[in-house]
């Protein structure tokens, strides 16, 4: 008979085994779920890898969205707080866009202590400005005695300042505009300013969406404006519903009435988008600036790419000209005409190109505006 002391210590030791076996299968498992994005791990980002890029034929319908206008996330540290690159919502990022011919403009919206309404992503105002505080206990005034980290210096943008300053551009290159609302109780403010008649143009011609979180967009709810259901990764119990629930994600853009899934590149599946889809809702994606994540996105189903280097995002996926259009006997265009220079204007001596937009295999795109 075999030592009770040494049998215990080999079945110790396989136990151990075992779990750490079941605890790397379920690690390989989980991350086998995720469309972990190229700028994240370039290793398990290959691994997930659909192949050869599409064609530059079939990747020209999918639609360009200027993430903050332009502009990064992050303010280099190595240049002494300020960056010579953006930082979007500012009017320089705002402007990059626009010369991008980007199909559509993506800002953030908060609200300040005395209630005004201005551009900016975060909820405070430490990491991208020389102030700090949260924004939402802040006046207007008070954050104006701050600059943003950009060189040149500029102020955080007011609304108000933003839609006198930029709807004629916005329209005079036929670029949709796409609020970001970060807050619950901006909706009777944004509301009262669609029934303005420069703005209710704008609406009524399709060139508005509201994107937000799934609380956020209950303020919209039947307010006969486009929403897209921003399913963003930090979102309580988001991860969870991925993994294990993806219906609940749909039940929830059909419960607010979405008619746009954005989603960061992780979360980016076959079986998600086609959910989507099959409930006459697109997907868009945000979350990385590489081709290849841009062009896996693109395999996946995905419409639309959110990104903050539209210039090049541009360049990867050229707008279709309608004669080309007119060859493939597709119908779903939106033209745009024109460039905007450094001084608003319209130059047009630039070739007249035109945009385009999604196709969707089961109906006309809800973005058509012929």
């Amino acid at each position: 008979m075999k030592p009770f002391g040494r049998v215990s210590s080999r079945k110790l030791l396989i136990g151990f085994v075992v779990v750490i076996i079941l605890f790397l299968g379920l690690g390989a498992y989980f991350i086998s779920q995720f469309n972990i994005p190229y700028n994240v791990h370039e290793g398990l980002a290959d691994i997930k890898s659909t192949g050869k890029p599409q064609s530059s034929k079939e990747t020209r319908f999918l639609t360009i969205i200027g993430h903050r206008g332009s502009g990064l996330e992050n303010v280099n540290p190595s240049s002494g707080g300020k960056t010579q690159g953006l930082i979007g919502n500012t009017r320089r990022a705002i402007r990059e866009g626009l010369d991008a011919r980007v199909d559509w403009i993506e800002i953030d919206l908060r609200r300040t202590k005395d209630g005004k309404l201005v551009l900016f992503h975060d909820d405070t105002i430490d990491f991208k400005t020389n102030g700090e505080g949260k924004l939402s206990e802040l006046s207007l005034k008070t954050l104006h005695n701050f600059e943003v980290s950009v060189d040149p210096p500029e102020r955080i943008l007011t609304w108000t300042a933003f839609h006198e300053g930029f709807l004629k551009d916005l329209r005079s290159v036929k670029a949709g505009l796409i609020l970001d609302v970060k807050e619950r109780g901006l909706g009777k403010d944004l509301l009262n300013w669609i029934n303005e008649p420069e703005a209710n143009d704008y609406f009524r011609e399709g060139q508005l969406i509201v994107f937000g979180e799934y609380e956020v967009l209950e303020d919209y709810k039947d307010k006969g404006l486009k929403l897209g259901y921003t399913f963003t990764w930090s979102g309580k119990g988001n991860r969870f519903r991925y993994l294990f629930h993806k219906k609940e994600i749909i039940e929830r853009l059909k419960s607010v009435g979405a008619d746009l899934l954005v989603v960061p590149v992780i979360f980016a599946s076959r079986d998600l988008i086609e959910q989507a889809k099959e409930e006459g809702i697109e997907t868009w994606t945000y979350g990385s600036d590489d081709p290849r994540d841009w062009d896996r996105s693109r395999a996946l189903g995905a419409t639309g790419l959110i990104v903050d280097t539209p210039a090049v995002a541009r360049t990867y996926y050229p707008s279709i000209d309608r004669r080309d259009l007119r060859a493939q006997k597709s119908d779903v265009v939106r033209p745009a005409t024109g460039h905007v220079s450094d001084s608003g204007d319209c130059d047009e001596s630039q070739p007249d190109t035109g945009g385009a937009l999604p196709i969707s295999e089961t109906r006309p795109s809800m973005f058509d505006k012929r």
